[in-house]
């Protein structure tokens, strides 16, 4: 239960308008011990307690009783008196047990102040309500005095039940407020039995007992003491002057103190100390050159270099060193602000977080589940083991300073990491077990079909070398050590309309960093993939004197083509692009139509083609061809024939009649081509 005393005294002393040099010389007692009550540094005898009701024309219960409160309309009241008595001329005490020379001391100081304000006021209305509000302030004494009288067993017991209460020495208890600090050479870490270990280098750590906070920065050490005083490990007389203190925060040049009445004080940087004017805090933070206070309301007050934060609400804490400010948000979220142009990590991954701390590497914070999080600045070159530190478990509190980070576990067992040079830390702490961090699955799956190939594709998975997939045909088709986010399986290994169940896991081979990842597993129906073939292009015919002929393009994957010839199929598997019909019996300057599909061997995979259909005119084009006969280069003779396109052996044509002169063909089976009209040259003999 908070000791409710301290106040009470200062609210009666502030309503009537006395410093507290003042009231300790009207209760006759010295400056010191009155300004220890206030502070709840100490509480006053009984007896003195008696003498301040008197003073303030209260109960005597109602400064007793923690469990009462002192209106503000009583206040109001007090604040009406232009002046109080004196008990400097007292000669004998006032005790519990004289409740009749306590009444006679009541009616004397009432007569007392009657007479001395009275003499004071010309104006006789005002005296008038003055001499009302005497008479109404000698009923509530005399009333102190007949509770006094009526229940003196009473007043004995509360007496008795106050004291002990009263006596117990003001002290603050050990909370998990500041309960470990890291310096630049040194660790405090404050047991829950209340012992203090200290690490490391540390000037004057004998003066750091009886600790129920500590806060570090670089070679600054501070603690709170039990009994709300201050010690630093550096000479300053600001500092044994601080008192009642319930929070500390030790910058780099000075300490920020919290009082009980949510004002702050300060000593050192002048900068960061412009804090007087601060109420309402709750908890306070110190950095490099700044300070910075936390109101009930999450609102941030800030003194020195961190103006970026002034008025931000929704604060839980904040932490700062020369890289960074980070702020963690009552939500548990981190915000993070870089001081002046210097990298900083990236805090917004960071979820459910307790407390932070920083080192030069980044950010390290505690979440619910007592787990460590971290964020750093550059992920390649941190000087701190990630794999180790991965390990950390059940931590309880956490600390950072320059390249040094320190947890405490549940039990209290200290965990370090990074640099040890002045043994900050030991590592009592027992660490989890080594796990590989397991790969994430496989995401994204797709089957794309070809003739020959069904294509499977899949996100690639960060931190894995290969990939094992399985389908299940038959035989079953194991994949494995694939190096890509890529395969490919045959479509002759599938059935065209069957569902097969397909696998893939991620595999790495840094296997003490990375485990396989759980298995992906989809279900793929194979529908074979049917193309239809291109129709017959280019399609051109030729009548001679030899028949009719036809000419195409060779369709691809055709392996043979029909040919259709007005209706009456011709032929069903053509091999060649080339069909060739006798001329017999077709009329000339007759039309007719002509088909052309094109076909595969493989019907599951290429579907025929449409046919292509072309009307022609059967026409046999003739040509006037002279042939001149030479002998030796010397043209011996003409005959001209009339010819239908074709090609002719010369004996065929040239009878040695058509000759003159006697001569005959050299070469009688020689071949001519007739396509046109004109001249050719025959060798005779």
């Amino acid at each position: 239960m908070i000791n409710k005393f301290p106040n009470k005294l200062r609210d009666l002393r502030k309503s009537l308008g006395y410093a507290q040099g003042e009231m300790a010389s009207r209760l006759d007692i010295s400056v010191k011990d009155y300004m220890n009550w206030e502070n709840g540094n100490s509480l006053p005898a009984f007896s003195q307690i008696q003498k301040m009701a008197i003073l303030f024309n209260i109960p005597v219960e109602l400064l007793m009783d923690n469990r009462k409160e002192i209106s503000q309309d009583l206040l109001d009241t007090l604040s009406k008196s232009v002046i109080i008595p004196s008990f400097v001329q007292a000669k004998k005490e006032v005790s519990q047990t004289a409740t009749m020379d306590l009444a006679s001391k009541v009616q004397s100081v009432d007569a007392f102040e009657e007479t001395k304000v009275m003499s004071t006021i010309q104006d006789n209305q005002h005296k008038k309500e003055i001499k009302e509000e005497v008479e109404k302030r000698k009923k509530i004494s005399r009333k102190a005095i007949w509770i006094g009288s009526g229940v003196t067993a009473s007043v004995i017991l509360l007496a008795v039940l106050i004291s002990l209460f009263f006596n117990r020495k003001n002290t603050l208890a050990i909370s998990d407020m500041n309960r470990l600090a890291l310096g630049k050479h040194f660790s405090m870490y404050i047991e829950d039995n209340g012992n203090v270990k200290i690490r490391g280098n540390l000037s004057h750590k004998n003066a750091f007992e009886n600790l129920v906070q500590v806060s570090a920065y670089g070679d600054h050490a501070v603690g709170l003491k039990k009994d709300g005083t201050v010690v630093s490990n550096e000479s300053n007389d600001d500092v044994s002057k601080m008192k009642s203190i319930q929070m500390i925060a030790a910058g780099h040049d000075h300490i920020l103190a919290l009082k009980k009445d949510g004002t702050v004080v300060c000593s050192g940087n002048d900068n960061a100390c412009a804090v007087s004017d601060w109420k309402n805090v709750k908890r306070v933070y110190a950095g490099k050159n700044v300070s910075f206070g936390v109101q009930g309301d999450g609102k941030v007050l800030v003194a020195g270099d961190g103006s970026e934060v002034k008025g931000m609400s929704g604060v839980q804490s904040i932490r700062a060193n020369d890289q960074m400010i980070v702020i963690v948000r009552t939500e548990g979220r981190v915000q993070v602000i870089a001081k002046g142009k210097k990298e900083v990590p990236n805090g917004s991954h960071l979820s459910g977080v307790k407390d932070v701390a920083l080192t030069q590497d980044g950010i390290f914070a505690i979440d619910q589940n007592h787990k460590i999080q971290w964020s750093l600045v550059n992920e390649e070159k941190t000087s701190f083991d990630k794999a180790t530190l991965a390990r950390w478990q059940n931590i309880r509190f956490i600390a950072g300073q320059g390249d040094t980070l320190v947890g405490i576990d549940q039990n209290g067992r200290m965990t370090g990491i990074g640099d040890n040079s002045s043994n900050q830390y030991e590592n009592t702490a027992p660490l989890a077990e080594p796990q590989a961090k397991k790969l994430g699955q496989v995401k994204n799956i797709k089957f794309t079909e070809t003739t020959a190939n069904v294509n499977i594709t899949w996100d690639a998975v960060e931190n894995a070398d290969r990939y094992h997939v399985t389908i299940d045909t038959e035989p079953a088709l194991d994949l494995k050590d694939i190096a890509s986010n890529s395969t490919s399986v045959p479509t002759t290994k599938l059935e065209s309309g069957k569902t097969y169940k397909v696998t893939i896991t991620a595999l790495s081979d840094k296997k003490d960093q990375y485990a396989e990842s759980d298995v992906t597993t989809i279900n793929y129906t194979y529908n074979q993939k049917v193309i239809d073939l291109d129709s017959p292009k280019n399609v051109t015919n030729q009548v001679t004197k030899n028949g009719w002929t036809f000419k195409w393009d060779k369709v691809e994957h055709a392996d043979y083509y029909k040919i259709v010839y007005d209706g009456r199929v011709l032929v069903d598997k053509q091999l060649e692009t080339t069909y060739h019909i006798d001329n017999e019996g077709i009329p000339e300057n007759s039309e007719h139509t002509i088909e052309i599909t094109a076909h595969s061997n493989q019907p599951k995979v290429y579907r025929d083609s449409a046919p292509t259909k072309v009307r022609a005119v059967y026409t046999l084009k003739k040509y006037n061809v002279t042939f001149v006969f030479t002998k030796n280069g010397s043209v011996v003779g003409r005959k001209s024939y009339t010819l239908a396109r074709g090609s002719y052996p010369l004996g065929s044509i040239i009878q040695d009649g058509d000759i003159p002169g006697g001569y005959h063909l050299s070469n009688p089976g020689q071949e001519v081509d007739i396509s046109k009209s004109g001249e050719q040259h025959v060798e005779v003999k």
